[in-house]
C-alpha cells in the first residue's frame, strides 16, 4: 500500500506518523518512509541541530523557538517507535546528514544482495528479513542538495528511481540495500546511510518484484 503526503503541514507529518504507530504488523511487514522537501541546520562547525522544513514552517527569524520545524531528532525518535520490524527511511532534502551520525555502504562487506543458487526466493526473504530493520538514507550531508531542474526529480531520487526500475538485477527480482546504495553513490553530492535506533546488525530491507 502507498500513501502520498503532498504539503504536509506539521501536523500532518505527526498525525500520519501517528496512523503508522497505531497500526498492527507482521514479522515481514516492511515499512519505506520517504521525505521529500525542504531542510534547515542551525550551528557552527558542522555542529548544531536539523530540521525538516514544512509547508506551514515559519522563516527562522519569525520562529526562534522552531517550534514550526520538525527536528531530525524528534522525526528519528518517532519513527523508531513504529511497531513495524523493519523501517527504511530516505530523505531528500538539504542538511539530511545531520539526521544521525553516517556509515558509509549499506551492510557492503556482507555482500547480501546476491542470491546463492542453492537458496529459494522464500528462503532468502526469511534470511534477509531476520534481523530488525532501522535504516535511513538521505541525499546528501549538512548541506544544499540539488533540487535539480524545475518539474523534474532531484539528481538523488532520480538514482533512487533508476535502482527500483531495475529490480535488483538477479532472477528474483529482488532488490536489496546494498543495490539501493550502489546507484546513489553516483549522485552529487554523495549521499549519506546509517542505521538508528534499535537497527540490528545484519539487518536488511527489500523490495521485491511481483
Amino acid at each position: 500500500m502507498i500513501t502520498i503526503v503532498t504539503d504536509p503541514t506539521r501536523n500532518e507529518i505527526d498525525k500520519k506518523i501517528d496512523e503508522y504507530t497505531q497500526k498492527r504488523y507482521n514479522d515481514n511487514d516492511q515499512l519505506l518512509i520517504f521525505f521529500a522537501g525542504h531542510g534547515h541546520f542551525e550551528g557552527t562547525n558542522n555542529v548544531g541541530v536539523g530540521y525538516l522544513v514544512v509547508s506551514d514552517t515559519l522563516p527562522p527569524g519569525a520562529d526562534r523557538s522552531k517550534s514550526s520545524y520538525i527536528s531530525h531528532s524528534n522525526f528519528r525518535e518517532r519513527i523508531e517507535n513504529i511497531g513495524c520490524e523493519h523501517i527504511f527511511l530516505m530523505v531528500d532534502a538539504c542538511f539530511s546528514g545531520a539526521f544521525d551520525a553516517p556509515v558509509t555502504q549499506f551492510n557492503r562487506a556482507r555482500g547480501a544482495n546476491r542470491i546463492p543458487d542453492n537458496v529459494t526466493k522464500k528462503q532468502f526473504i526469511k534470511q534477509s528479513l531476520a534481523y530488525k530493520t532501522r535504516w535511513y538514507l538521505t541525499s546528501g550531508g549538512k548541506e544544499y542538495v540539488s533540487d535539480g531542474h524545475p518539474n523534474q526529480h532531484s539528481p538523488f531520487t532520480r538514482q533512487v528511481l533508476d535502482a527500483l526500475r531495475s529490480g535488483g538485477g538477479g532472477k528474483h527480482g529482488i532488490l536489496t540495500l546494498e543495490d539501493i546504495g550502489r546507484y546513489v553513490e553516483k549522485a552529487s553530492p554523495q549521499p549519506r546511510a546509517g542505521e538508528f535506533g534499535t537497527n540490528a546488525p545484519e539487518s536488511n530491507f527489500l523490495f521485491i518484484q511481483k
